[in-house]
């Protein structure tokens, strides 16, 4: 008696299985890991577009100050590390973090169009493991140069989080599926995308302005030639800068001022500025230096500075959140303050020392950097006074007319205005005219969200 022959089972082949499971059984799919990579990457070369833009912007004659509570991004992006990885490779690191992701992003599509038809990419899947660990490198080094700076970029970190989710995806998630090809044919695939992706940031990046370059147009500009003489000489991103705050400064809304307390310089020049600072903020750090080499660089008696305080504190800004520790806004506030009837030497100089101590400045140095121009313990009794705990009081409520996002606050001739040193020297120059005939030869402005 035969046996009837049973039909053997068709064995799936590669052309016609269903995307490979995880190892498990559980977790994502190789498909799915893939798909997570070219989502996380692609958000990733978005979100390093973006930084790249605020950094422009704040380099541009934008509005940088020190937001209520906020992260200070760009005293992280003028930090020595970063100015030195733009002047080294003429792309800032903002630019840096693009180029990772999108050479994370076209690994990680090719990868996957190669898994759903079933062709092998063994370079371009080993090239995954190379890509994520130097990602993550990247991002180690990014967060000690934070911590060295004692800041945080909280936009930063979106950058740094997909990344992670990046690593963790190729790591765990793929597994040896990830590894497939060689090492070394995986590192010469993933060297030769990111060369093209630096390729293409080179040209925007060495357009990027550097740090500084507002400070050094000042210290070069020329002393004579006028107006026009300054505009000229200026790079064609600072020209599109100037004329980016110009337009947000015409846009603004003129508020009666108050009389100046203690000016520096002539009480009857035809330019006001006055600036609202905290002794903390990064960019009214920066703002002082520009008002020092304005002070060297514009004509005598063209303009005066109506020096004011806005501590970003509520234990003496009620509208505002306490901080934490020493109250050492509140404090520097009132003692520079009580500095207002010293010569402009001595003024400027104690506000120096505060500045340039601004990270770890301690109560106890705000009273000895007062010597030997004040005693420390008379300081100690002038911030107690009355009259002196008012006068904060009227900067107060003189800036919080202008609906503050943060410091440093900058009027000209009571018109809110942007803390831009080109911008500043340029409305100097012309005596506040918001029309002066030689800011026609400026590009016009480009249309900018308020407070971008």
């Amino acid at each position: 008696m035969t046996q009837s022959s049973q039909p053997t089972p068709e064995v799936p082949t590669s052309e016609n299985s269903a995307p490979e499971k995880s190892a498990s059984g559980s977790g994502p799919s190789e498909v799915q890991a893939l798909a997570v990579l070219v989502a996380t990457a692609g958000a990733t070369a978005l979100w390093s577009g973006h930084l790249w833009s605020q950094l422009l912007q704040s380099r541009g004659g934008a509005d940088v100050v020190c937001v209520f509570g906020g992260s200070d991004c760009a005293q992280l992006w003028d930090s020595r590390f970063a100015t030195a990885v733009h002047q080294a490779t003429g792309v800032p690191v903002a630019g840096w973090g693009l180029a990772w992701g999108l050479t994370a992003l076209l690994l990680a599509l090719v990868a996957l169009i190669s898994s759903v038809r079933r062709k092998p990419a063994p370079g371009v899947r080993a090239a995954l493991p190379w890509a994520a660990a130097g990602g993550v490198l990247a991002v180690g080094a990014l967060v000690v140069v934070s911590g060295a700076q004692g800041q945080w970029c909280s936009s930063c970190s979106v950058v740094y989080f997909l990344t992670a989710v990046f690593a963790v995806t190729v790591f765990a998630f793929l597994g040896e599926r990830g590894q497939q090809g060689s090492k070394l044919q995986g590192l010469l695939v993933v060297l030769a995308v990111f060369a093209g992706s630096y390729a293409l940031m080179l040209y925007p990046g060495l357009r990027t302005p550097a740090a500084g370059a507002a400070q050094e147009a000042l210290q070069s500009a020329p002393r004579s030639g006028g107006l026009e003489g300054f505009l000229t000489g200026l790079t064609p991103d600072l020209q599109q800068a100037v004329s980016q705050a110009l337009g947000r400064h015409r846009a603004a809304t003129t508020l009666p001022q108050p009389e100046m307390r203690a000016p520096l310089g002539d009480p009857a020049a035809p330019v006001r500025l006055t600036e609202f600072t905290d002794i903390r903020c990064s960019h009214c750090a920066t703002l002082h230096q520009t008002l020092d080499a304005l002070w060297n660089s514009a004509p005598k008696g063209s303009f005066v500075i109506d020096s004011r305080h806005f501590p970003l504190d509520g234990r003496c800004n009620p509208r505002l959140p306490p901080r934490d520790g020493e109250p050492v806004s509140c404090t520097a506030a009132l003692a520079r303050i009580c500095f207002e009837s010293q010569s402009k030497e001595q003024r400027e100089a104690y506000a120096t020392r505060l500045f340039d101590a601004q990270r770890e400045l301690t109560l106890e140095q705000v009273f000895s950097f007062a010597e030997p121009v004040m005693d420390a313990a008379a300081l100690r009794q002038c911030v107690q006074q009355p009259e002196v705990q008012q006068s904060l009081e009227d900067d107060l409520a003189f800036a919080w007319q202008h609906t503050p996002r943060g410091t440093p606050l900058v009027l000209i001739n009571g018109r809110e205005a942007v803390a831009f040193g080109p911008f500043l020297y340029a409305m100097i120059l012309a005596g506040g005219d918001l029309y002066h005939p030689a800011f026609e030869q400026l590009p016009p402005p480009s249309l900018t969200p308020p407070g971008s």
